[in-house]
């Protein structure tokens, strides 16, 4: 069944009589019933808790890591110094004060279920730049968007 809606265009006033572009809106009404489904709403969830369990792993990466970091067999290429090691640990809060600026944003703008899923974005990145990291800026790099995801994720999943 599929119904008609007439929109009205409330940014040109009252009296205006544009009409508003019925394939636009048919398209997104599609796509709102996918986002809609019952398939959709359990991969949300599910990426949801994973975003959670992310966030505890992002938060006590320093732990196991910074011993790994002072033996000579990793891919960094010099040693941290204390001062670099209280760095890498700092570096997630500093992300995480700025992320719920974004969540706020984006659950305004997108809804949550979606900023939810895009907050996954920062951990991703963070993990590639893991996987490849040489130097210490990119660790510095990759946590600080760990914080960034961790104050999206924080945000949206636990306080909304």
């Amino acid at each position: 069944m599929s119904e008609r809606y007439d929109y009205k265009e409330v940014a040109l006033g009252e009296g205006s009589s544009k009409p508003h572009k019925t394939g636009f809106a048919s398209s997104l009404m599609s796509v709102a019933s996918l986002v809609s489904s019952k398939k959709f709403l359990y991969f949300a969830a599910c990426i949801g808790n994973l975003a959670s369990l992310t966030c505890g792993v992002a938060s006590s990466w320093t732990s196991p890591e910074i011993p790994k970091f002072k033996e000579n067999g990793t891919s960094l290429e010099t040693l941290p110094t204390a001062e670099e090691e209280s760095w890498i640990g700092s570096l997630l809060p500093v992300g995480a004060i700025i992320g719920p600026f974004f969540a706020g944003f984006g659950a305004d703008k997108f809804g949550r279920k979606y900023t939810l899923l895009l907050g996954n974005v920062p951990f991703i990145l963070a993990f590639l730049i893991a996987c490849f990291a040489k130097s210490l800026l990119y660790i510095y790099v990759l946590r600080f968007l760990c914080g960034l995801g961790v104050g999206l994720t924080y945000t949206v999943y636990l306080f909304t």
